[in-house]
């Protein structure tokens, strides 16, 4: 009895009997990074689905399993996929996971669909996974149910993976209102297959959204424009440079904007980038006049570094000079020679 408990598989009542928490349910396994089984998710029958039953039932969590940490979806099959590079897909549940795996075997696509269990994706569950292969080395899709709630949770997801080394996430082409496992029941594998292959980057999807609720319904005044512009480049200047020129040119076109005066908008977010850029080894300038000053502040450090640099090497030439009998006056002469030639 114990060791049921502990492993999720039963439920005590107040009355000290043990109940079955997946009764009348379709079992499905949940594995580790390592690819051990260490919980279930129950699925109700459609027809049992009520406001007290709800659609899915998972283990508790217990000392090998939180679901905050793992996604369902991992088995040792598709734990060696990842590892061998395939794709990662993200849905919404274990049955869109099937399917989607389903349309990939038969595509013959390398391809391999995890869910969040219960909740929305976390970060702790894409740090699993990038421990089972690294994320920023395959291509991630978000195929979310096409929804309104779908497409928020989608938006939502998008920083959670840049911030997991995913460039550019996509996001395919699922009739409106349906989620893949919906796609494979009414239109077959080769229609999920299809929608799974026609991607967009996730990026689109988040813009849409910042412009949508920056717009008012039909204002198309320059202020109103210029406001919308103002909250989208605070998104897209946040972005990967892969992603930017593309956001600029669709956020361009739908404000009606001239594309430089978008683009400049965009580069005053950009984050500061302190990395070298040049033989003197300066950053390149940010645009954005706030970081200005401290990237002023950051090239007289730099400078001074350099020359406390070069001061020591004159002096260390000198030493080496008068330790080698010859006057320091040469030394010095040699010295403004490496000056002019550094």
């Amino acid at each position: 009895m114990e060791e049921l408990l502990a492993a999720g598989l039963a439920r005590q009542t107040s009355r000290g009997n043990l109940i079955d928490p997946f009764r009348n349910r379709l079992m499905l396994p949940i594995h580790d990074e390592s690819g051990r089984l260490v919980a279930f998710i129950g699925r109700a029958h459609p027809r049992e689905v009520d406001e007290r039953t709800p659609k899915y039932q998972g283990s508790a969590t217990t000392d090998l399993f939180s679901k905050t940490d793992l996604p369902y979806g991992m088995t040792p099959d598709t734990i060696d996929k990842l590892r061998r590079s395939a794709s990662l897909a993200i849905v919404e549940g274990p049955m869109d996971a099937l399917a989607v795996n389903a349309a990939a075997r038969h595509a013959g696509r390398e391809l391999v669909a995890v869910a969040p269990l219960g909740t929305a994706l976390t970060a702790a569950q894409l740090a699993t996974l990038d421990r089972i292969a690294p994320l920023a080395d395959r291509g991630v899709v978000v195929a979310l149910d096409n929804d309104p709630a779908g497409q928020r949770a989608a938006a939502a997801a998008h920083d959670l993976l840049l911030a997991a080394g995913v460039t550019v996430p996509r996001i395919p082409n699922l009739p409106a209102g349906q989620d893949p496992a919906d796609v494979l029941a009414t239109a077959g594998v080769d229609a999920l297959a299809t929608a799974i292959g026609r991607r967009r980057p996730l990026a689109d999807l988040v813009v849409d959204q910042v412009l949508t609720a920056a717009l008012r319904p039909g204002d198309h005044s320059a202020e109103g424009r210029l406001w919308a512009l103002s909250r989208a480049a605070r998104v897209v200047g946040r972005m990967p440079s892969e992603q930017r020129a593309r956001q600029a040119v669709r956020v361009a076109r739908a404000l009606d904007l001239d594309s430089f005066q978008v683009l400049d908008s965009i580069q005053s977010h950009v984050p500061y980038d302190p990395k070298p850029q040049g033989p003197l080894g300066l950053p390149k300038p940010p645009r954005a006049m706030r970081q200005r000053a401290q990237l002023l502040a950051d090239n007289a450090a730099r400078l001074n570094a350099i020359g406390s640099r070069r001061d020591a090497t004159q002096a260390a030439r000198r030493r080496r000079f008068v330790d080698d009998g010859r006057d320091e006056d040469r030394g010095a002469e040699v010295d403004r020679g490496a000056d002019t030639d550094w």
